[in-house]
């Protein structure tokens, strides 16, 4: 009888332990974002006011080439992947390559053409 109740305390004594109750929660520092980050987004937004976004479904090969770091080729492979649902698939299908997609992310944008029947 006496090892079961060591048995309980133990065990409660974990379960305690492991939800972090009775102990005062820790206040989570800030994430912190290097500057040289915050900035390069600041410049994708407002170079996606300036210049507005592409679609993916519906945009030229020259017009995906305008887009920064776009070259024919991979103009060609966006353009042979259509139909986008999302221009994440960009990285999901590796149509692009990761530091491609930050530099255009936030001047695409895929646009489903009309379904007439």
């Amino acid at each position: 009888m006496a090892g079961h109740r060591v048995y309980r305390g133990v065990m409660l004594g974990m379960a305690l332990l492991l939800s972090g109750a009775g102990y005062a929660e820790q206040p989570k520092a800030a994430a912190k974002v290097a500057p040289s980050t915050r900035h390069r987004a600041n410049e994708a937004v407002e170079a996606a006011k300036k210049h507005g976004t592409v679609n993916l479904n519906g945009a030229s090969k020259a017009e995906l080439m305008k887009l920064p770091r776009v070259t024919a080729t991979l103009a060609d492979r966006i353009i042979a992947g259509r139909p986008y649902e999302s221009k994440f698939q960009l990285l999901t299908r590796s149509v692009l390559p990761r530091d491609v997609f930050e530099a255009v992310r936030m001047r695409i944008e895929v646009k489903q053409p009309d379904k007439r029947h």
